[in-house]
């Protein structure tokens, strides 16, 4: 077997049975021999916090508002 990928972490997780409902977060790890670290949320996240990537019009319109 190959060496464990942070992509491969996300694919995993991507194909287990953790209900739709359930929020993570997957971290890439600095421990040597550790991928990632995944963090699992008691709490539902906001549709802002569940967002994995913003396309620059979204990120210059949250600056906008909070400047």
């Amino acid at each position: 077997m190959s060496r464990l990928t942070l992509d491969d972490v996300a694919v995993m997780l991507g194909c287990s049975d953790i209900p739709s409902e359930v929020d993570y977060r997957i971290e890439e790890c600095a421990t040597k021999g550790c991928v990632a670290v995944v963090y699992f949320y008691a709490d539902k996240l906001s549709k802002q916090e569940q967002k994995t990537v913003l396309d620059l019009e979204e990120m210059n319109d949250d600056n906008t508002r909070t400047n």
